[in-house]
């Protein structure tokens, strides 16, 4: 299992209401997929650089986990139609606890 970080640009509704509920939303999907969440940081509401689908600001969402490699695919697949997020963006972090398996 390999450190991983995931950086999420959030629908800046999530702000007043409802984060704690997407928070949960996309560490299941980091868990549906064999991932195993190591920490939640949440960023609050920034200014966008640029619009992004009509948007001045957002949420912004950075969830540190473990996941086999080929794992990762999937994350990024079920993020990429998940309501709310704006955009998102898989790193390998080497910083993030990897987890020991054995085989």
């Amino acid at each position: 299992m390999k450190g991983y970080e995931v950086m999420y640009v959030l629908d800046p509704k999530y702000s007043e209401e409802g984060l704690e509920d997407k928070q949960e939303r996309l560490k299941s999907i980091i868990e549906n997929e064999g991932g195993e969440v190591q920490a939640v940081d949440e960023w609050g509401k920034k200014r966008l650089a640029y619009v992004i689908e009509g948007f001045s600001e957002a949420v912004y969402l950075l969830i540190e986990f473990t996941c086999a490699p080929d794992e990762v695919d999937g994350i990024s697949e079920r993020s990429n139609v998940e309501e709310g997020v704006l955009r998102y963006q898989v790193f390998k972090n080497d910083k993030v606890e990897e987890t020991v398996t054995s085989e």
